[in-house]
């Protein structure tokens, strides 16, 4: 007998992907989605009038409602199947290009105590006049300031004076000393303007990072994640208990583009009874790291909840325009 929920979970899963596979290739769709999903958020996360600050909250630190959700029921499910399976923002190594790419405002990296600012008459100028939306808008803002430039409201440095006539921005040295507040409380993985490979030292001025974004500032220089949609993962978790990010087995990109073939399985003790136990693994070759078996976390517990769930989990991994086999029995 066929399990809908199983299905339903697979269908919205395939969903997911489609809408975290960012980049010129995601779909139409997914942009509609997410204007919608950023007007669902508690009034706790109402901090600004500027609603495009807030771009899809897998790369940002707002929430979506709780409860009183007016989403439509399809994003709904595509959302809680995000929340089950602990999709996050999760690099080993990103590139800075990575880093660039991410909103600065809601960062997910950054310090929660940076929240606070965005209230400020200075942060609603840089959205505003400014159009400050990236990391990268920021840090190429700072790195063109006049030589010059003083921290003073009557700066007469060619930057300040471009920021009064241009941006008709009342207080440039303001606006460029928040520009540069918000980038020094991005943790230091995840900060292009610091080299992680080795722990920083902190510095005097800086306010202590919180014990989870300590725990980021050192890394292995491989592995690189040199795409924005790679940095986006399924199943990366955190144990309950610790701040310390870790790599479950498997941790896979969400895009990998080649062609897969694999096994699946699913078997279940006690089928058909209340005690039953479902069980269900994948297989892609000898000594694979991307092999897996796991217990079925739904409700229903057969034999062919298993297979299906071994199914799921194939397609999960596999990226939307590469080939996959699925060999079961």
């Amino acid at each position: 007998m066929l399990d809908i929920t199983a299905r339903n979970k697979a269908i919205h899963l395939t969903w997911l992907k489609a809408y975290l596979n960012l980049g010129e290739e995601r779909p139409t769709w997914t942009f509609f989605a997410d204007a919608i999903i950023s007007t669902d958020i508690p009034p706790s996360h109402r901090v600004d009038e500027d609603p495009e600050s807030r771009v899809m909250p897998f790369l940002q630190s707002w929430e979506m409602r709780a409860r009183g959700s007016t989403l439509p029921d399809d994003l709904k499910e595509m959302l809680k199947v995000a929340k089950e399976f602990n999709v996050r923002l999760g690099a080993t190594n990103p590139t800075n290009e990575v880093k660039e790419e991410l909103p600065i405002w809601y960062h997910a990296k950054s310090n929660p105590t940076t929240r606070k600012l965005y209230k400020t008459k200075e942060a609603k100028c840089l959205r505003q006049r400014h159009h400050i939306k990236l990391v990268r808008d920021a840090t190429t803002y700072l790195a063109n300031i006049d030589g010059r430039h003083i921290p003073a409201a009557n700066c007469t440095c060619e930057t300040c004076k471009t920021c009064r006539t241009t941006h008709k921005c009342p207080n440039p040295s303001s606006c460029i000393n928040l520009m540069a507040n918000l980038i020094s409380k991005i943790a230091p993985k995840w900060n292009p303007s610091r080299q992680t490979n080795t722990t920083p030292a902190q510095t005097p001025s800086e306010e202590p990072q919180p014990q989870e974004h300590q725990n980021e500032a050192t890394f292995d220089k491989g592995n690189e994640t040199s795409e924005l949609k790679n940095a986006i993962k399924i199943f990366g978790g955190t144990y309950e208990g610790s701040h310390e990010e870790t790599t479950p087995t498997p941790q896979t990109d969400l895009n990998r583009a080649e062609k897969t073939t694999v096994y699946t399985d699913g078997a279940c003790n006690n089928n058909g009874n209340e005690n039953a136990e479902a069980g269900s693994g994948i297989w892609y070759g000898p000594n694979d790291p991307q092999n897996l078996s796991v217990r079925v976390p739904l409700k229903n517990q057969s034999n062919q909840s298993g297979e299906l769930y071994a199914v799921l989990m194939a397609v999960k991994n596999q990226p939307n325009d590469a080939d996959l086999e699925i060999i079961t029995d």
